[in-house]
């Protein structure tokens, strides 16, 4: 069942996602809406704060800062006090419909977790995402998880969200080793494609 989110007209919803270029695992979309004068929003500009009012991108993060910010993220989340939500497109679909259909798929169901018409929301996405029209509020800004606090956020849960995803895989699928390389095409990958073929995981579209 979704629970709709009540969010207040100076609540900016960020929304990044990870996963555009792995041969294996899903794309995974998040959308982090918060208050940027809340207490909660000063705490994760200081974790997040690098130079010249820009903040740090998430790839530049080690494994355990993002860990650090997911968790935080997770129990303010359970405490009601911070809203966010995610969504992951499998390869399969992705085959099937491309990238392209797989993100807009994951933005609207996004999206559509948060109450309020869809004109009255306001919206910032990463790089070349966008929100279906009828959200007319909305703004794609290029490398705005280092602009934007809330697609910082985003960013952050979707890529330790992915890669816990990918880790357990690896449990399924040893062979590949998902658990280093998240399903990214390294040489180490490419190799275990050689030599064992493809599983269910892989994107047959972008392994040709």
């Amino acid at each position: 069942m979704i629970v709709l989110m009540k969010i207040a007209s100076k609540t900016i919803i960020g929304i990044d996602e990870v996963g555009r270029g792995p041969l294996a695992g899903p794309v995974t979309v998040a959308a982090v809406a918060l208050d940027i004068l809340s207490d909660i929003a000063k705490e994760f500009k200081a974790l997040l704060k690098h130079q010249m009012n820009t903040f740090r991108d998430s790839k530049q993060l080690s494994p355990e800062e993002r860990m650090t910010i997911y968790t935080k993220m997770m129990a303010y989340k359970k405490s009601g006090a911070l809203v966010f939500h995610i969504s992951s497109v499998n390869s399969s679909i992705i085959d099937e419909r491309g990238l392209s259909y797989a993100l807009s798929t994951a933005v609207e169901r996004l999206l559509r977790k948060f109450s309020g018409q869809p004109q009255e929301l306001n919206i910032v996405l990463d790089g070349s995402l966008y929100a279906p029209d009828r959200f007319t509020q909305q703004k794609t800004i290029i490398k705005g998880d280092t602009l934007y606090l809330e697609i910082a956020l985003a960013s952050i849960v979707a890529k330790v969200t992915r890669d816990i995803y990918m880790k357990k895989q690896d449990k399924i699928f040893p062979e590949y080793g998902f658990k280093k390389h998240k399903g990214y095409g390294t040489l180490e990958h490419r190799k275990a494609i050689k030599k064992h073929g493809l599983c269910p995981l892989h994107r047959k579209t972008f392994c040709k």
